[in-house]
């Protein structure tokens, strides 16, 4: 199989509620070149793990890393370094990527190389879904990253409440 045109890197920590559906809205996109999909299980203490583990036993697209809690910076690192895609997209496990978004990121971002490219997302807060009135900057970097790779301006590990 031919290298894809996306890899969606997901950091996973705690997201047990709201996983399924962020896979879901990522497998569910049409993207010309296909996508791969990378969760990065950060530590996580619930069974988010075994999760990720389901979704690459269901579909070849994902792969799984797990590591120890390095924080959000140092999971999308893993996945950046794991990834083997012409663009890279960073998610949140509990936004959900609205159908059509990465194909009209990547037209877009093919159209415009040094622009930044857009799309709206969904939050999942708590139980209840909310609409963001904003547009989530869904950035395309191309292989190879410059160093570093990710600055810094995350929560560490040691910061979360458990």
């Amino acid at each position: 199989m031919s290298k894809a045109a996306i890899c969606v890197v997901v950091p996973v920590y705690k997201a047990m509620a709201t996983l399924d559906r962020c896979v879901e809205s990522v497998l569910a996109q049409q993207v010309e070149g296909g996508l791969t999909c990378i969760l990065v299980d950060d530590g996580s203490p619930d069974e988010s793990g075994a999760l990720c583990d389901a979704w690459a036993a269901k579909d070849d697209r994902v792969t799984v890393i797990h590591q120890d809690d390095l924080g959000v910076s140092g999971a999308r690192n893993s996945g950046l370094a794991a990834a083997d895609s012409e663009f890279i997209v960073f998610l949140d496990s509990d936004d959900a990527l609205r159908p059509g978004a990465l194909q009209a990121a990547l037209t877009a971002q093919r159209a415009a190389p040094h622009a930044a490219s857009s799309s709206q997302r969904e939050s999942v807060i708590g139980q209840e879904k909310t609409r963001s009135k904003a547009f989530c900057r869904c950035r395309f970097f191309r292989k190879p990253f410059p160093e570093p790779i990710i600055a810094s301006g995350f929560a560490p590990p040691a910061s979360r409440k458990p």
